[in-house]
């Protein structure tokens, strides 16, 4: 069992790893896009995290994290990053609990869940627009397709905090 003060460090640590690669994606590779999408990481630093540490814990965390980028970025709807995240973090903890536990195969599952339950809520929205739902999905999967090949060095990252912070269990 962890003390208190040794969940604050590891998640203040992870707060901190993730601010820095949001701030990485902000000032090195802004103008990366692919057929008019921009790289957009937040939806699989949230799955990756509720990944590695699935439950109440992750979810927070992606709870949290959706309610900041609610609030620093803009989005269709008021809360759409918060409502997510948090969907792709109760998908990331139920394919890391069940089927795939800290592989990279996990990393690249539940990243993809996360892309997919933003695409799917961002088409739920749309859908009274008049959107059909192969436009909504042509553009996720450009998503998806612009930030797979960071999937890798996200995942090894927080796989080094990872045994850093379980190296007892």
């Amino acid at each position: 069992m962890k003390t208190r003060s040794e969940i604050i460090f590891q998640w203040s640590v992870y707060s901190a790893v993730s601010l820095l690669v949001l701030l990485v994606q902000k000032l090195l590779l802004p103008q990366l896009q692919l057929f008019g999408v921009s790289l957009f990481l937040p939806p699989m630093i949230a799955a990756m995290l509720s990944a590695f540490e699935p439950g109440a814990e992750g979810m927070l965390f992606s709870l949290f994290f959706g309610v900041l980028c609610d609030w620093a970025l803009i989005g269709p709807v008021p809360c759409f990053y918060t409502v997510s995240f948090v969907l792709a973090a109760i998908l990331a903890g139920l394919i890391s609990g069940r089927m795939l536990s800290g592989q990279l195969l996990c990393s690249i599952t539940v990243s993809a869940a996360a892309y997919l339950t933003g695409t799917l809520l961002r088409w739920v929205l749309m859908a009274s627009d008049g959107v059909g739902l192969i436009t909504v999905l042509l553009y996720g999967g450009k998503e998806l397709l612009l930030a797979l090949p960071f999937v890798v060095p996200l995942h090894f990252l927080y796989a080094f905090f990872y045994h850093r912070f379980h190296f007892y269990d």
